[in-house]
């Protein structure tokens, strides 16, 4: 009987020292924007940071439920203590700029092509010369 009791209380040990354990799971959108940390397997009560880092020409957003689709934060790190399973979306956005040109004189000729692009992109403008006028330089 005392060798029975005693694999018992080994076989329930674990779950006695550490109680229950719950999943968090962190995931980036989209997946290029950036890297996420601290998911993983912990017992209760842990208290736990996740963290998004975007990779360049990347902004963090935000955090959000990826049920509800809540905004939870934004900060980029934050701090949480594990009660139950978390599943934790970190949200990223590509950098845009605006690309702006303009003839001099104006009645020289025109410019197109201009606007907003994504970090990366290949802004591409063009310059029209009017009749009577050459292209010089940018």
């Amino acid at each position: 009987m005392k060798r029975y009791l005693t694999g018992l209380l080994l076989l329930f040990l674990p779950v006695f020292l550490y109680g229950q354990t719950y999943t968090v799971t962190v995931s980036a959108v989209p997946g290029e924007g950036g890297n996420v940390s601290g998911g993983g397997t912990y017992a209760s009560g842990t208290i736990i940071t996740v963290t998004a880092t975007p990779n360049t020409g990347y902004d963090f957003v935000n955090w959000t439920d990826p049920v509800s689709l809540d905004t939870l934060s934004v900060s980029a790190s934050i701090d949480t203590t594990v009660t139950s399973d978390i599943s934790l979306v970190a949200n990223f956005k590509i950098r845009s700029f605006n690309v702006s040109a303009a003839a001099i004189p104006e009645i020289g000729g025109s410019v197109a092509d201009t606007g907003n692009f994504n970090y990366g992109t290949t802004a591409t403008i063009t310059a029209t010369p009017n009749t009577g006028y050459d292209f010089v330089n940018w």
